[in-house]
């Protein structure tokens, strides 16, 4: 029973790291993460505004820091 509780608790960690490493990956590489899975959309090389990218950095750097005040706390 022991067993199956862990895989859980291991479980539970690894999907609420995933969420962390996607904002890590937004804030240092904003442009590939907006566009991630819409290329297909465009024929050229669409041209992010500094706007959205910046909006993307400050998203990323905000909720990262919520999500790890939630695993602190919980």
């Amino acid at each position: 029973m022991l067993y199956n509780c862990n895989i859980k608790v291991i479980a539970s960690v690894s999907e609420r790291t995933n969420g962390v490493i996607i904002l890590i990956w937004t804030y240092f590489d904003p442009k590939e993460s907006i566009l991630w899975g819409k290329r297909w959309m465009y024929k050229e090389e669409p041209e992010l505004s500094k706007g959205a990218i910046l909006y993307a950095k400050v998203a990323s750097v905000i909720f990262i820091v919520i999500l790890t005040a939630i695993f602190i706390l919980n």
